[in-house]
């Protein structure tokens, strides 16, 4: 199966509900297995075909599991029946016009398209909605059923990050030096003249989530910069470069917020912590020796586990194991 070198075939994370794990294979499909490791149920999808390879995870929402198949030229958003693996609603994902885009691949009209986007669900106006970033489009679609509340035009061709939602606004991010785009959910029909703000000429390589606290949103890039924007108007407050252990700061890594700090995982396996505030301070940056990784923190029951290309490492409070 056919990817870039930067992104190995173990880039899309598995997801758990505490009794099962479903983990996406690309061609091979998707697979759920119970906690002894027990295959309970697999569903093949068809072929997964793109130069740059995948990199979506699947979510879990009440009984479904959904999954943005992509980027292949036939991408779809499909959700299943997390107990038995049964398809509940299947959308295709509409090509999108390249003519005019404003990204890496400005003037030309063959330029590499589609999402590596995770979807997300969020409660908005008294309903839920599942968030796509898709090329070219940002959508919202009942996740019971598929079907579309919205869509908002305006990013380019080229997705990696998931989309963001905090302080009732979403925040979506092309890849690739694309366009960022800012809108608040709730709405029906085409809502693309109903930005809060969009930078459609980014100069930002973009490719981890950022998050959102107390009226700014707190954005990574990939060369190793962070950029702290205000919520409601995009306006940059600030932009500084993180400090690093090792050789490589760059990170194409999401953040994670706990309080008022921020954790972000950079290419040397250094955790940089920062805090959410108008005013740029570091906190701390811990290396655990100069590993390479792209994967962001994941937390559970106050434990944080971090995924190098060599190990999987927990970092845990003193004692806490020793108490178990």
């Amino acid at each position: 199966e056919e990817t870039h070198k930067t992104n190995p075939f173990c880039s899309a994370s598995p997801v758990t509900d505490g009794e099962r794990v479903i983990a996406w294979y690309g061609s091979a499909g998707i697979y759920c297995y119970d906690f002894a490791g027990k295959e309970l149920w697999r569903v093949e999808l068809g072929r997964q075909l793109h130069q740059w390879g995948y990199g979506s995870s699947p979510i879990l929402h009440e009984n479904l599991c959904i999954l943005n198949f992509g980027p292949d030229k036939n991408s779809f958003v499909i959700a299943l029946d997390k107990r038995n693996g049964r398809q509940v609603w299947k959308n295709p994902v509409p090509a999108p016009d390249q003519a005019g885009r404003m990204d890496g691949f400005s003037g030309q009209d063959d330029g590499v398209v589609g999402s590596w986007s995770t979807p997300m669900v969020i409660q908005a106006s008294g309903r839920k909605e599942l968030l796509l970033s898709l090329p070219a489009l940002l959508q919202a679609v009942d996740p019971a059923t598929g079907k579309e509340l919205w869509r908002a035009r305006g990013l380019n061709p080229l997705v990696y990050t998931s989309p963001i939602f905090g302080e009732g606004v979403i925040v979506s991010m092309g890849g690739y030096f694309g366009t960022p785009v800012a809108i608040k959910p709730g709405g029906s029909g085409d809502m693309s003249d109903r930005n809060l703000w969009k930078v459609e000429k980014s100069k930002k390589n973009r490719l981890g989530c950022g998050v959102i606290y107390q009226g700014n949103v707190y954005v990574p890039n990939m060369e190793g910069y962070v950029e702290c924007l205000d919520l409601a108007s995009g306006r940059q407050i600030w932009e500084e470069r993180l400090k690093a252990v090792g050789p490589n700061s760059g990170s194409w890594s999401s953040m994670v917020l706990s309080g008022d700090k921020i954790y972000l995982v950079n290419q040397s396996g250094d955790t940089v912590i920062l805090r959410a505030n108008p005013k740029f301070e570091i906190l701390a940056v811990n290396s655990v020796g100069n590993e390479m990784s792209n994967s962001s923190v994941a937390v559970s029951a106050g434990d944080l586990f971090i995924r190098t290309h060599k190990n999987l490492w927990c970092i845990s409070e003193p004692g806490k194991l020793a108490r178990r």
